[in-house]
This record gives C-alpha cells, sequence and structure tokens, in this order.
C-alpha cells in the first residue's frame, strides 16, 4: 500500500475498513438516504471512490464533486449529466429501447442538451431545467436489478456558496427542493451526501433541520488504534523501512488523533529521513518527523484550516474563533466558560454556540470535563507556528 499524500487513495492504495463500508450497505440496502458525517481528512472521498470502483454486485455508485458549484440549476445540471453517463443509467436506457415505452421517457426524448445553463430540448420541442430532467428521470426510471446511488461530496460548500451568490432564501429552496428530489426519487436510486463542514452546521443559517431529517447519518470516526498500527504498518512494509519495535506506537502516541491525512503526512517525513541517514528508524526519529510536519513546505497540507474560516463566519464570529483557537493553541486547552464569557464581550450571536458547533464538527477542537482542546496535537503545532503568532 503506497503512501497517497494529497490525493484520494483509491485501488491497492486504498485503506480498506470492513465494518464500515459494512455499515454503508446496510443502510442502504434498508432504503436509506444517507449523509456520511466527518471533519476533513478523515477519508470520506476515499470511501466513496472505493464504493465506485469496487461496487457490491446489485449497486452502482456514480460520484460527483461539486465543490466550487455556487447556482442551483447548475447543481442539478451536474448530477443529470454524470448520471446520464453512468453505466446503470446506460444499461437501463438499453433495456427501456426495447419497450414501447422508451419514447416516451426522458431518456427517448432527449433532443439536445445545451450544457452552459440553457437546459434540455425535447423532441416535440419543449424546453426543460435540469432540475425538471434530473426529477423525472429519478422518478421514472426503474432499474431492476441494481440500486442507483448518487453520491455528492461537498454538498453544504453548494449551499454555503449559493447563499452567498444569490442570497439565503435561493439557499433555503435549494435545499427543499432537493428534499423534494430524494422523496420522489424511485426506491432503487439513493443518494450519499457528505462534505468537509457540517451540514446540519449550514442548515440551521438558513433553514429547518426538517429539510435534512429524512437522512440516515453515518459517523466517520478516525482510525481504530489497531487499524492504525495495521495502516501504517501495511505503508512502511511498502517501502522497506528498517523500524525499532517502538516506533509504531510511539507514532500513533504523538499523531492521537488517528486520521490517515496525519498519519500519512508523518510516515512520508519517516521515509526521507530513513533515506537520508540510511539507519534504522527510532522513536527520536519519529519526534523528527512531527516536528518536519509542520514545516513551512507542508503549509499546503494544513492552509485550508485557517483560510475557510474566513468564509465559513461572520466577521465577529471569524475574529472570535480565530482567538478562541489562538487561545486553545497557547494554553493547551480553553474553560467553556472563559469561551462563553469572551462570546459575551465580542457580541458574537447565540453566545458563540454556532462557532463552537461548527468548529468541533469541523475537527478544530474537541470538548473534555468542560474544556476545549484540539482535536490534533498536529494542527495544534500548526496552528501556535503559523496563525497564532
Amino acid at each position: 500500500m503506497k503512501n497517497v499524500v494529497g490525493q484520494t487513495p483509491r485501488g491497492k492504495d486504498f485503506y480498506k475498513r470492513p465494518k464500515l463500508i459494512e455499515k454503508f450497505y446496510r443502510r442502504l440496502e434498508s432504503g436509506s438516504n444517507l449523509y456520511m458525517a466527518a471533519p476533513r481528512r478523515v477519508g470520506k472521498t476515499s470511501i466513496m471512490r472505493f464504493l465506485e470502483d469496487q461496487p457490491r454486485e446489485g449497486f452502482e455508485f456514480v460520484y460527483v464533486f461539486v465543490e466550487a458549484i455556487d447556482d442551483p440549476e447548475e447543481f442539478f445540471q451536474e448530477l443529470f449529466i454524470k448520471l446520464l453517463r453512468s453505466n446503470a443509467i446506460s444499461a437501463a436506457s438499453k433495456r427501456l429501447e426495447q419497450s414501447k415505452t422508451f419514447g416516451k421517457s426522458i431518456l427517448g426524448r432527449i433532443k439536445s442538451i445545451t450544457i452552459l445553463g440553457q437546459g434540455i430540448e425535447l423532441n416535440d420541442g419543449e424546453k426543460i431545467t435540469f432540475h425538471e430532467a434530473l426529477e423525472n428521470l429519478v422518478s421514472k426510471l426503474e432499474p431492476v436489478d441494481k440500486k442507483i446511488v448518487i453520491m455528492i461530496d461537498e454538498f453544504p460548500q453548494v449551499i454555503e456558496n449559493i447563499s452567498e451568490k444569490q442570497g439565503n432564501e435561493v439557499a433555503e429552496k435549494f435545499l427543499r427542493t432537493n428534499r423534494g428530489l430524494r422523496q420522489s426519487a424511485n426506491q432503487n436510486i439513493q443518494f450519499i451526501y457528505t462534505g468537509s463542514i457540517g451540514l446540519p452546521v449550514v442548515v440551521k443559517k438558513f433553514s429547518s433541520l426538517a429539510v435534512i431529517n429524512d437522512l440516515n447519518i453515518i459517523e466517520v470516526p478516525p482510525l481504530s488504534e489497531k487499524e492504525a498500527l495495521d495502516f501504517s504498518q501495511k505503508i512502511l512494509k511498502e517501502y522497506s523501512l528498517e523500524i525499532e519495535q517502538e516506533v509504531i506506537p510511539h507514532l500513533l502516541q504523538k499523531v492521537e488523533w488517528l486520521i490517515p491525512h496525519f498519519l500519512q503526512l508523518a510516515i512520508q517525513e519517516l521515509i526521507d529521513i530513513y533515506e537520508s541517514k540510511e539507519k534504522t528508524i527510532t522513536p527520536k526519529d519519529v519526534d523528527d518527523a512531527i516536528s518536519k510536519m509542520v514545516n513551512l513546505r507542508n503549509n499546503i497540507y494544513f492552509e485550508s484550516y485557517f483560510t475557510r474560516l474566513e468564509s465559513r463566519f461572520s466577521a465577529t464570529e471569524y475574529k472570535f474563533a480565530l482567538k478562541i483557537l489562538g487561545l486553545i493553541a497557547e494554553q493547551n486547552d480553553l474553560d467553556k466558560s472563559e469561551i462563553l464569557t469572551l462570546a459575551t464581550k465580542s457580541k458574537v450571536p447565540e453566545k458563540g454556540a454556532r462557532v463552537l458547533e461548527s468548529l468541533e464538527f469541523d475537527g478544530y477542537i474537541t470538548p473534555l470535563d468542560k474544556k476545549y482542546r484540539f482535536t490534533s496535537p498536529i494542527l495544534q503545532l500548526w496552528w501556535k507556528k503559523y496563525v497564532s503568532e
């Protein structure tokens, strides 16, 4: 298993988590539409691409990345085009062509598709939007031998983009339209949503959580200690590193928040150290690797944790978020009562509750014994070095 940093590991480089994958299939087989909840860099996209690349018999997965979209119709266009080009729809279309109903179906009626937002022209001259075409397709197409699962990556970001460009009312309508799409879909067409920011946190800005209460939530946790040990061993074996017995346990202790991304960054540094000194890796080398992880050259892997805050919050909330993160980075933890006092002084809406909820969901901080601390000591090191100062 190669050490893939910065890209989505696929094929032999994807670390399989059988119990987690089984949970996805169990929920899908029950007919649920899913929301995959997890902070960034935990491996959500990797899981979706694995499902797409190696589907079980009876399933077809269609992956759609939507992060940059800021218009509802563009969103539905992207879904419609990706679905239309999928193997499952192609197979269903071929079967349908043999029937008398093909000419009346949306697939049989399409004359032309204008990709740049003008919609679809049908054989009879009627023009319809991509939303109308997608709703028709998912509600009237009847896959016989497969479930078609549409996986939408970075969905919460689309809601934020639409709100910023077109206003909260349009964002709320977009949410309700998506709920309607799920409700009208054929039972063999399902959806998985995910994103690097928390969907419930975003939704509460514009609407009631009722617009997403039909989604079945699956949490993607960090690797367990057993998984992280196995994960690290497989990668180190790939590069034939000679290591002392205590190296991997020490690595897991130092990383602490055992998400694949931080483990891979640390292992990347260990590989570089091994190649440079050509000696057996020791626990001391792990300490050096952790220090090098937060060097300036690795800022590309951490910078988004900082820059994305400004777009997530209002100016007041943004300053409040930076303040509490800076204090936690310097002090290691911060009492909830101190945060409440700071929120009151800063005149932050809801006494900072939305900011804290967002920072917790997105993996910045975690509550422990009436205090908040950084979820990852690696991120804390980087924050203290480049942001707090």
